[in-house]
């Protein structure tokens, strides 16, 4: 019997290796047969992937696409039972989409334990645990708040669930007097924390608390354990820890207070647990469901303070914990000081912590896990593994070498010649626009800090808004303006660009630039058909987190109607597409209409989007391959001249609609004419030439005549990448029809 684990931490470091034992022990005394192997497989995204039979741990970097169908191949001929612990944030893509691939290939039984499930999902997140649940035996969870949103939210039949509590180990058999004297505790009173430091731990509601504490008794000293498991160093961690530094200081309790920064193992924090006074769980969110610390907590018998998030409600009585309310530092400090002069009630709820905490040793939760598997090699079930539309062997990674390359302190220069950069050519806005949009979605494709990168860019763009009412389109090399253009078609891609970046930023100041600088767009007076496009895709993504914007809904609804009017109702042979008004870039018109159907649901705008993209594909397509066009600048409108000249940056704009179409009307052929457009840069066009560089992940600027243009510039590569991840990004999409199976 071979079982391997999907995980995101060595056994050693979360408590694995107790589950393991357990789980072999238990195996041993239910089966005469010999004990089962358990290996690990270890998701993160600082290991390479490697695949080996002869290693105990198998490890797969998060960000290793093409990985995940090589995994699911060795487990299909190596494994008998897959358990995989799933947290939308352990692997790559959107949500955590890459884990997908592999859960829809695999042909063993699959047992999934969901860390993460929200009340209130994403689509994605919800497409996700459904994708997982249909394909699981047994989906576990650890809270009944779970088992209830499981089947009511994510509608997954109940009796697939279980809920299996979060397992600890044996209470340390040491004396307690010797622990306190091992950590230094003795003649203290020891109030510990523990976890990553993250804002919602709410470790500045204890230090707070910690003036009134220490002036009635001094003695107070409060240990936080910031280290359990994580390898990452996360800014916003960081930046939380040392607020938190600067917090004690300022409150004059530094000296009450000891940072354990470094990595301890489960079993040194399950001591310090029982050598401490109180246990204190700040917890700052309500609708927290799974908690790890509670379950240690009881497991060593500590007297537990805790606010009353969801799974604390479930873990914790009167009889094995105290309540306080979030954020209240005052009534904290009053419920601790209460504790202490009562040592007996103190010693009683340590008992019955101690007491309930014995259901949750791992050889017991192991007991629960062996039976779901034994019920998973018992059913009778055919593992069908799904068909993939697209062949992702061909696909390359991400490879943004050419991107960084072409990026200096200012921003994204415009090109190269030969590879070497071009400052003559100085920088675009659009380029600069292009290049904050393209990084933001590779944001979940690959393990790199790109906000360094993102923030340049804006800072060029921040160079070209002089003034309110204006943003220059290029600036040379020596920061001149090359150009008198303005408040065209580079406003609308940074609107664009700013509306997606947004959405992934967490609150700070450069969300807050964001913010303004995309309010200041909103006042710019724009001519280009194209560049007001662009904006109100930028007002409709700012509406996805931020609904009750009334700017930009306002701003969204009345470019909708204005772009309305420039689509004939009646006879599309009359349309004025090739025309010197609607030059490169004019599909970004239909996408416009699309996220507007996406945010009102009124269907002219899908109609008007789908009618228009018909007439579009009579010359888009040359015997099924695709061929893009530059429309406007063809002599007497005449499209047929479109094939003297093919621009790689066309291409991403027909990407995303074409994913967009399929994403809101499901339907299939949509779908495949997205992946068959993307296929152009490698080499399905017309000429048979590639134009990606698979070397520096760098794009050639396209075709004049039949004959490849090899200059690659930022227009060019960005289109790709652009392409690349909207595709992705849909791709995903689409597991939703399996639900539907």
């Amino acid at each position: 019997m071979k079982i391997y684990v999907i995980a995101s931490q060595l056994p050693r470091k979360n408590g694995l290796n107790h589950f393991y034992n357990g789980l072999i022990s238990s195996f041993a005394k239910q089966n005469e047969a010999e004990e089962p192997v358990i290996k690990t497989v270890l998701i993160d995204s600082f290991t390479s992937t490697s695949i080996n039979s002869t290693e105990e741990v198998i490890t797969l970097n998060k960000y290793d696409f093409h990985a995940y169908y090589e995994l699911a191949n060795y487990l299909n001929k190596n494994c008998d039972v897959c358990l995989l612990q799933h947290d939308y944030n352990m692997f790559g893509g959107e949500s955590g989409a890459y884990v997908l691939p592999l859960v829809i290939s695999l042909k063993v039984p699959l047992i999934t334990t969901l860390y993460s499930i929200s009340h209130d999902p994403s689509f994605m997140q919800q497409m996700i645990i459904g994708v997982i649940a249909q394909k699981s035996e047994s989906i576990v969870c650890m809270s009944s708040f779970g088992v209830d949103f499981l089947e009511h939210v994510y509608k997954i039949p109940v009796d697939k669930v279980s809920c299996i509590q979060h397992g600890v180990p044996k209470r340390s058999q040491e004396d307690r007097t010797v622990l306190r004297e091992k950590y230094g505790f003795n003649g203290k009173k020891v109030l510990l924390s523990y976890g990553r430091f993250r804002r919602q731990k709410g470790y500045d509601t204890v230090i707070k608390s910690l003036p009134v504490l220490v002036n009635h008794h001094p003695d107070v000293k409060y240990v936080i354990i910031g280290d359990v498991c994580s390898n990452a160093v996360i800014p916003a961690d960081e930046e939380y820890r040392n607020e938190l530094k600067f917090l004690a200081y300022k409150k004059g309790v530094s000296q009450n207070i000891e940072f354990i920064e470094h990595y301890i193992d489960e079993d040194e924090l399950m001591d310090m647990l029982v050598a401490c006074d109180y246990f204190i769980s700040p917890h700052t969110d309500e609708q927290q469901i799974n908690s790890g610390t509670l379950p240690h907590a009881l497991g060593a018998g500590a007297a537990i303070l805790t606010t009353p998030f969801w799974h604390a409600k479930e873990l914790i009585d009167e009889q094995r914990g105290v309540f306080f309310p979030f954020k209240s530092y005052t009534d904290l400090a009053n419920k601790i000081m209460d504790l202490i002069n009562r040592p007996k009630e103190v010693e009683s709820l340590k008992r019955n912590s101690l007491l309930y905490g014995e259901q949750l040793h791992w050889s017991r939760i192991a007991q629960k896990y062996n039976k779901l598997i034994q019920n998973a090699l018992a059913t009778d079930v055919t593992h069908v593994v799904s068909n993939h539309l697209f062949n992702f062997s061909i696909l390359p990674s991400v490879n943004l070498s050419f991107v960084k390359h072409l990026t200096d302190d200012i921003g994204i220069l415009k090109s190269t010649v030969g590879n070497v950069v071009d400052l003559k050519a100085g920088y675009t806005l659009k380029d600069n626009a292009s290049a904050i949009l393209a990084l933001a979605m590779a944001n979940k494709y690959t393990a790199e800090d790109l906000l360094s990168y993102i923030n340049k860019y804006l800072g060029c763009v921040k160079l070209m808004h002089l003034e309110k009412s204006t943003l220059y389109e290029e600036l040379t090399f020596s920061k001149e303006f090359s150009t008198s253009e303005r408040n065209s078609v580079g406003v609308g891609r940074l609107a664009w660009s700013l509306g997606y970046l947004y959405n992934l930023l967490d609150e700070g100041l450069t969300k807050s630039f964001v913010f303004k600088l995309f309010n200041d767009l909103q006042k710019l007076e724009l001519s280009s058909p194209v560049a007001k496009a662009e904006m109100l895709i930028g007002c409709a993504l700012i509406l996805k987190n931020e609904s009750q914007n009334k700017s930009a809904k306002e701003k969204m609804l009345a470019l909708a109607s204005e772009l309305l009017t420039m689509l004939p109702h009646e006879n599309l042979a009359k349309w004025w597409w090739f025309t010197d008004d609607m030059t490169e870039g004019s599909t970004s018109m239909l996408i416009a209409l699309l996220y507007t159907y996406q945010q009102t649901k009124e269907i002219k705008y899908l109609n008007q989007a789908k009618r228009a993209l018909r007439f579009i594909e009579r010359t888009a397509f040359d015997d099924g391959i695709y061929v893009p066009k530059n429309y406007g600048q063809f002599p007497e409108g005449n499209s047929k001249n479109a094939l003297s000249r093919q621009f790689s940056s066309e291409v991403f704009l027909m990407v995303k609609c074409y994913g967009l179409m399929y994403e809101l009307t499901l339907e299939k052929e949509f779908l495949e004419k997205m992946y068959s457009i993307y296929l152009w840069y490698l080499g399905d066009n017309q000429f048979k030439q590639r134009i990606y560089d698979y070397n520096d992940g760098g794009c050639c600027a396209g075709f004049i005549g039949k004959d490849l243009n090899t200059d690659k510039g930022a227009n060019s590569s960005l289109s790709h990448w652009l392409s690349y991840f909207s595709m992705m990004e849909t791709y995903f999409y689409s597991y939703r029809e399996i639900l539907k199976k």
